[in-house]
């Protein structure tokens, strides 16, 4: 007969390992998860219960799944779920006003602020660096999701007890490892009980994911800009840009394709085998996606007529401005 064990607390060396090789300081926990999901219910609902006297919670920005289920779940076990605005089109000066003002009109039992690191579809940062510091002295929790993309600005490691953020290096591969990294403050019940079997060779994929990702600078930055302020340049007001003040990834050329839609330039552009997505409802067959985008400000023509590029297909088809301006005037004069 065999028998099948796992060695005693064998998670924590786990740890040990995840912080020698990502250089986390000793004051910052860290929790090891099978994906994002049981991560996320895990910090939330730990912190919960903890604090069972504060019944509310905040959001920052637009939610993905899964942090949409997971205020779903919380407004359904009563939670005032409160969303945070905040708008692409402002300048840092002007964000931080208007979510300070935000800020104070929280109620006062608001638990944590969560939300992702960088908005999916843009790569437009959410400003947590603006807002951190003044949720750290009102004692709310700031709980902040790392994707894959977001990790090309680097690994985010919390700077006050109340700060978590959640680590996803591997997200959409089939074995995966997401890392949950907290403040002193971010103590509570697990979820579940008992710790879950991770192999160093998952560790160490998920910590080279994070060390190798790709990072961008001025050269990516420029050729990104350099393409969306062409097309505005050939196609005039019929096509929107992001501000130059917004704080994004440059790993992609964001474009608002007025009066063409963008299921319908993404679909042309494919047709010449360019790797290209939008936000347009109709594109995903996903009725409430078009609510997404106007949450940073932008307006919902800006979400049906959205056009991104990865910067791989602005650097390797030379063609791709002349290419996609003949086809949004093509559309436009159509329409």
């Amino acid at each position: 007969m065999k028998i099948t064990y796992q060695p005693f607390e064998k998670n924590e060396p786990l740890k040990n390992l995840v912080r020698e090789k990502l250089n986390i300081p000793s004051n910052i926990a860290i929790d090891l998860f099978s994906n994002s999901m049981v991560a996320l219910n895990d910090i939330t609902r730990g912190i919960a219960d903890l604090h069972p006297h504060k019944r509310s919670i905040a959001t920052l920005g637009a939610l993905p799944p899964p942090l949409r289920e997971i205020a779903r779940g919380f407004a359904k076990q009563g939670f005032a779920v409160q969303e945070i605005p905040w708008s692409v089109a402002l300048t840092m000066d002007e964000q931080k006003a208007a979510l300070l003002a935000t800020l104070d009109t929280l109620k006062k039992d608001t638990l944590f602020v969560f939300g992702c690191d960088v908005e999916p579809f843009t790569g437009a940062f959410y400003p947590w660096n603006l807002i951190k510091e003044e949720l750290s002295k009102k004692g709310i929790f700031a709980i902040n999701y790392q994707s894959p993309a977001s990790l090309r600005s680097g690994l985010k490691i919390p700077t006050h007890g109340t700060e978590a953020v959640i680590v996803d290096p591997l997200w959409g591969e089939k074995e995966n490892l997401c890392f949950v990294i907290k403040g002193e403050r971010c103590a509570g019940e697990a979820l579940l009980w008992g710790d879950g079997v991770f192999s160093e060779e998952v560790l160490d994929r998920a910590c080279s994911a994070i060390k190798s990702v790709r990072r961008f600078g001025h050269h990516e930055e420029n050729m990104i800009l350099n393409f969306e302020r062409g097309l505005k340049n050939l196609l005039g007001d019929s096509i929107g840009i992001l501000p130059l003040s917004a704080q994004r990834l440059y790993d992609r050329a964001v474009i608002f394709a007025h009066g063409a839609g963008g299921d319908s330039v993404v679909r042309a552009l494919q047709e010449k085998k360019y790797t290209v997505s939008t936000a347009d409802a109709c594109y995903w067959d996903e009725p409430h996606m078009n609510s997404w985008l106007p949450k940073l400000g932008l307006t919902l023509e800006d979400a049906q007529s959205s056009v991104i590029f990865p910067l791989d297909e602005i650097q390797n088809h030379e063609n791709i401005l002349n290419d996609t301006s003949q086809i949004i005037a093509d559309i436009q004069k159509k329409s």
